[in-house]
């Protein structure tokens, strides 16, 4: 699967890891689609006062989720 690094300001990679497997009580989700949230404008742009680099990007307020897989 595909994660999201921003590195520095103004800059993505994508990198291929391995596709997590739940624990007991734990989900993985499967995301379709997402909306950027305000605050991570100001992290892209480097002036987000609270963020260092890199970061793993959750860029996902708002998302459509499905559950792709499930562990008791």
């Amino acid at each position: 699967m595909l994660q999201q690094v921003m590195t520095a300001p103004g800059k993505i990679e994508f990198r291929e890891i391995e596709m997590p497997v739940p624990k007991a009580g734990e989900v993985l989700i499967r995301i379709m689609k997402i909306g950027v949230c305000g605050s991570d404008i100001h992290v892209w742009h480097g002036k987000h006062p609270f963020t260092s680099y890199p970061v793993r990007l959750n860029l996902a307020c708002k998302r459509n989720s499905p559950v792709h897989s499930t562990k008791g």
